[in-house]
């Protein structure tokens, strides 16, 4: 019985830092392709630190405005062009 327990332990251990590892690992790919694909201003960042916190924050704002306004307008363009 205490080996069983033992092996349950030891398996759902590798099974728990497993799905971990995936998870961060496609957190990672999905954060990459955020950036090269999404965006459409290539030196944009969306993961920088916040300088300070109100400025910081209509900041970001603002650059998320500014590329949403793009990329739609770039769509826009896209479709009535065809």
């Amino acid at each position: 019985m205490d080996l069983l327990v033992l092996i349950l332990i030891l398996l759902s251990g590798y099974i728990i830092k497993y799905l971990i590892d995936t998870i961060n690992t496609l957190n990672t790919e999905i954060r990459e392709i955020k950036m090269k694909c999404i965006s459409g201003n290539k030196d944009l960042v969306f993961d920088s630190p916040p300088s300070n916190g109100a400025s910081a924050a209509t900041n970001a704002a603002a650059n998320a405005n500014d590329a949403l306004i793009k990329n739609i307008a770039y769509f826009k363009d896209y479709f009535d062009d065809k």
